[in-house]
């Protein structure tokens, strides 16, 4: 019987020094980084031990782990979390992308896993990643100056209490909604306010889709709404002359000299009294195209003003503007006081 003590003594005695137990085998996972975060997706890569790698089985699993409320709360009673798994054959060495689904709370706490012989194995570190409010807080400007080969957009991001941007700028491509890893971006510096930003190495006649984006700590992208342009050249318009000028209307002619990129859809004249009016900001005449002159008839003047008027016409790339001509209507007397 003591013979069999210390038999069992000397088996236990490695043990014991080393302080090992059953189940101290805690393999390493990490993030490695976060790709996107967004109120309808994330995307992460998940970093596992090569070793482990090595001996995963098909029912082994890599993944994160979202949650409501930092683990320290799990809990409270309305924590929430949710497991997202990853592909195992996407893995590249040994890092694992997981791809998690709409997630509805402002801030996330992710962990990551791994999943070996059904035994959940975590990350020691459980990252915060703060979300914006709902709410638009990102605008995308229009898009002007376009040109067959270039373009400039913008916009303006508001300040988000608790967030820090760190990235700003404006990302293009041909699909409805561009995303900085598939498609040309600018990079118009950081912080909140107005940017500016030059799009570049366009194709004449394809359709393009913009919109500003913003990029916070751990990468998180929020993108604004998208908008979509041609590239290419506007029709080229020529403002004649002001003729049959009366107290209230005159007319003017117009000619289209080069119709653009694409061929005219609309015509017509802006007016106002203040210089260079716009279709956005006077009255204007607006018809399908037919010929390249026409004459176009400007009613409702008052009389004796001066007025400002231009011709313009339509394309898919947008609005050409003929030169402005300047005239003052006559009297109700029929003559100009």
């Amino acid at each position: 019987m003591m013979k069999n003590k210390f038999i069992a003594l000397a088996l236990l005695l490695p043990c014991l020094l080393c302080g090992c137990k059953k189940d101290s085998f805690v393999p390493r996972v990490e993030i490695a980084e976060i790709l996107e975060v967004s109120y309808t997706s994330g995307a992460f890569a998940v970093r596992v031990d090569e070793a482990i790698v090595k001996g995963m089985t098909p029912n082994d699993l890599v993944g994160v782990r979202c949650a409501m409320k930092p683990e320290s709360e799990a809990n409270d009673y309305n924590y929430y979390s949710a497991k997202y798994y990853a592909n195992l054959d996407d893995a590249v060495d040994n890092v694992f992308i997981v791809r998690t689904d709409y997630f509805n709370c402002y801030n996330w706490y992710v962990k990551p896993f791994v999943v070996l012989d059904n035994k959940f194995y975590y990350g020691d570190e459980e990252i915060f990643i703060q979300l914006p409010p709902h709410g638009q807080f990102i605008y995308t400007h229009d898009i002007e100056e376009v040109t067959a080969t270039s373009a400039v957009c913008g916009g303006e991001i508001e300040a988000v209490e608790g967030v820090e941007l760190t990235e700003r700028g404006v990302c293009w491509g041909t699909e409805k909604y561009p995303k900085l890893e598939n498609d040309f971006y600018t990079v118009d510096g950081t912080g909140v306010g107005v940017f500016t930003s030059h799009l570049t190495d366009l194709t004449e006649g394809q359709e393009y889709y913009v919109r500003a984006y913003s990029k916070t700590l751990y990468n998180a992208v929020y993108y604004g709404e998208a908008k979509s342009f041609f590239a290419g050249n506007v029709p080229e318009v020529v403002t004649g002359e002001v003729i049959f000028v009366s107290y209230n209307y005159a007319r003017v002619t117009s000619a289209i000299v080069n119709e653009g990129t694409f061929r005219p859809t609309y015509r017509g004249a802006c007016w106002g009294t203040e210089p260079n009016p716009t279709i956005e900001d006077c009255q204007y005449t607006r018809h399908t195209w037919h010929d390249l002159e026409t004459v176009e008839t400007i009613t409702d003047l008052e009389p004796n003003t001066t007025y400002y008027v231009r011709a313009f016409a339509e394309n898919e790339v947008g609005i050409g503007y003929g030169d402005q001509k300047v005239f003052t209507t006559l009297g109700k007397s029929g003559n100009s006081d």
